[in-house]
């Protein structure tokens, strides 16, 4: 799992994984009384996407649970195209850190966050 980074400012570039490998980037957006937005892009090496997907929900969920949510969906979808060589990439710092943690938290957050390693073994 990477945080997207930033080269110019405020623009972030996209930057292709290895040879073999696909890129999954997620975003999400929390939309106040409508719930939240969930967004993933797939790419290859090459840059040529593979799949998009993107998903509406009720919930109202705090910023870190929606991108958390939505990197699961996209690992989901990853898997379900036969994808496994997956570079995982959001712009939640919290998510990111936390997905490196040896132990992760007694939470919500923490529960998504053991699913996702699940998705990602």
């Amino acid at each position: 799992m990477r945080k997207h980074e930033k080269t110019d400012g405020n623009i972030t570039r996209w930057k292709p994984p290895r040879e073999g490998f696909f890129k999954v980037n997620v975003d999400a957006a929390v939309l106040g009384e409508m719930g939240c937005g969930l967004g993933v892009i797939i790419r290859d090496h090459d840059g040529h996407i593979e799949r998009a997907g993107d998903q509406q929900t009720r919930e109202r969920w705090e910023a870190e649970i929606a991108e958390a949510k939505t990197m699961e969906f996209g690992l989901r979808m990853a898997l379900q195209m036969g994808i496994v060589s997956i570079v995982a990439e959001s712009d939640c710092k919290t998510l990111v850190n936390m997905l490196k943690l040896e132990t992760l938290p007694s939470s919500y957050l923490g529960n998504i966050g053991r699913s996702i390693r699940n998705l990602a073994s």
